[in-house]
């Protein structure tokens, strides 16, 4: 057997892999989100009067905001296509969902998995959130060869010595512990930028605050 068709094979089994991967999760998450329905419709029911209704609301929402993490961590981007769409029109539409000042290019064209992108952007302003402090400010802009996706914020970030370990799975800062979430936030937006071979990096400056910038080759 020659290399080059052992090499096919073994890219052929890892495909086969990635596709059985993709399914067992779509399946795993339909699992938990059935009952994860029920117990959403039972606090829906819950008096309104109920002092534990409003807790028990959030946690819900927190727990689907988890499993939905670890779906799109694990695929990846595997069961999207790709195509081209204006990613300015994206980048409007995700920012309307937070409270967010936007200076963003227009008509900025790209190929590419646009729910994939949308996730590493929502990804990228829930930190900012999270974490940062207001104002937050989403720009989007482009060099010659890739659209640059910047998320700015006046909190203090992390020790900018600590990126390469911030983008692991499942890490968080040591003042990050104390809130909720799953530790696949920038291990997603990593993993869309380098389906789009580019790349996430940080920065700090004193006028603008901490920055995440995502570039994505156009």
């Amino acid at each position: 057997m020659s290399l080059s068709t052992s090499f096919q094979r073994m890219a052929e089994r890892l495909q086969e892999a990635e596709s059985i991967r993709a399914e067992t999760l779509a399946e795993f998450s339909h699992d938990l989100r059935t009952p994860l329905a029920r117990l959403r419709l039972a606090v829906e029911m819950m008096d309104d009067t109920d002092d534990l209704k409003d807790s028990a609301s959030r946690q819900v929402q927190q727990i689907d905001r988890l499993i939905g993490q670890f779906v799109d961590y694990a695929r990846a981007g595997q069961t999207e296509q790709k195509s081209v769409f204006d990613l300015s029109a994206l980048a409007i539409e995700t920012a309307a969902h937070f409270n967010v000042d936007v200076d963003i290019a227009p008509n900025l064209l790209i190929e590419g998995q646009k729910e994939f992108i949308r996730r590493a952007i929502m990804n990228l302003i829930e930190n900012a959130e999270k974490y940062g402090a207001p104002p937050i400010h989403l720009h989007v802009s482009k060099t010659a060869t890739h659209a640059v996706i910047e998320v700015r914020d006046m909190g203090e970030g992390f020790d900018l010595s600590q990126a390469k370990k911030m983008l692991q799975s499942f890490k968080r800062g040591a003042h990050q512990k104390q809130i909720s979430g799953s530790g696949l936030g920038l291990a997603i937006v990593e993993r869309a930028a380098l389906a789009h071979h580019g790349d996430i990096t940080f920065a700090r400056d004193n006028t603008t605050g901490f920055i995440a910038r995502l570039s994505l080759r156009l």
